[in-house]
């Protein structure tokens, strides 16, 4: 549901009586929805885990650009891409690799450091894009800022 905002206040965030409010860049506004109750299951543990590990890694902000610029280039070319920032598209890549290279990657676990000590594909968009962890849309070479 789009929120309407009294007091020419441009964006808020939060969590207010059981309601979540966000910014929405596809719906150029403020949404809102309902905080979800699930039960608790041993694999929301697991995705919990890998999303604290994902935000750790705290990728550099030349790296944040370029899967902007680069999921830009992916909306241009597909229309039925509904992604709304490039985190998804990084948690995207993320799941792509740990299925690609389940020997070498686990995402519970995963590092900055290992990453680079590594050498791991996901530590620029072309060098994912060229692993086939990200589909490839022309420009992505040009994608070289690292993690």
């Amino acid at each position: 549901m789009k929120v309407k905002l009294n007091d020419k206040i441009v964006s808020y965030s939060g969590k207010l009586d059981n309601m979540i409010y966000y910014y929405n860049p596809l719906a150029k506004g403020v949404v809102a929805r309902r905080r979800p109750t699930m039960p608790h299951q041993k694999m929301n543990d697991k995705y919990r885990l890998v999303a604290q590990r994902f935000k750790a890694i705290n990728p550099s902000i030349a790296y944040r650009k370029d899967f902007a610029a680069y999921l830009d280039i992916i909306k241009e070319n597909d229309d039925d891409v509904r992604m709304g920032c490039w985190h998804n598209l990084f948690v995207k890549m993320m799941w792509a690799l740990a299925t690609k290279y389940p020997d070498k990657v686990n995402l519970e676990t995963l590092t900055r450091e290992q990453i680079e000590s590594k050498k791991l594909p996901c530590r620029c968009v072309r060098d994912a894009v060229q692993a086939g962890l990200l589909p490839a849309y022309e420009g992505y070479k040009k994608l070289t800022a690292l993690i």
